[in-house]
């Protein structure tokens, strides 16, 4: 099988239109149906409260259509819940400016150690459910997995955060195992 297919979030819709709407994607032609990579509010709408039901009713609407699922996992854009709860995971531009907290994905310091182990806990969860799911073709591990620039109009870009500091530094040591190496290179 050739892949041939769309990106559609069937959270965006209505639920009593997704199966007109995945008969119609089959009927078009494609074979394969991309989403979910911004759903993590949408899985875990409360820290550590988990509800696949949407998920899996997508899922087996796209087995049921004869489409397979390039199935995202959620971490390049965080839950509200996510700020209020670790309020430091911000991306921070080398001015000190502070990323949006509802602003474009990805909207979080990849660095941050919370942001890791919920990312990670969230990625096993799903690995776990949907790893033999008939309609599962393809993961897609993030979507534009870079910090975008705050504004458009200047360099605003990348975390400069202390975690990302730290994990640079590490990095470099790592890397180099001295500062002198690191200026001959």
């Amino acid at each position: 099988m050739f892949p041939f297919g769309v990106t559609f979030y069937p959270d965006q819709w209505p639920v009593e239109t997704w199966e007109e709407n995945f008969r119609n994607i089959k009927k078009t032609g494609f074979n394969i149906i991309r989403f979910n990579e911004m759903a993590w509010d949408l899985i875990e709408p409360d820290e550590g409260k988990f509800d696949f039901s949407q998920v899996d009713r997508a899922m087996d609407l796209c087995a049921k259509h004869g489409l397979k699922v390039l199935l995202g996992i959620p971490t390049s854009q965080v839950p509200p819940w996510f700020y209020r709860q670790y309020p430091n995971s911000r991306p921070v531009a080398q001015d000190g400016t502070l990323y949006p907290e509802f602003g474009p994905r990805p909207n979080i310091c990849k660095d941050n150690p919370h942001y890791r182990k919920l990312a990670e806990r969230l990625t096993r969860k799903l690995v776990a459910r949907y790893k033999d799911h008939p309609a599962l073709l393809f993961w897609q591990v993030d979507n534009e997995p870079v910090y975008p620039p705050l504004d458009h109009t200047t360099t605003n870009d990348y975390c400069h955060c202390e975690h990302t500091r730290r994990a640079f530094i590490n990095w470099a040591k790592k890397q180099y195992c001295s500062l002198k190496k690191v200026n001959e290179g």
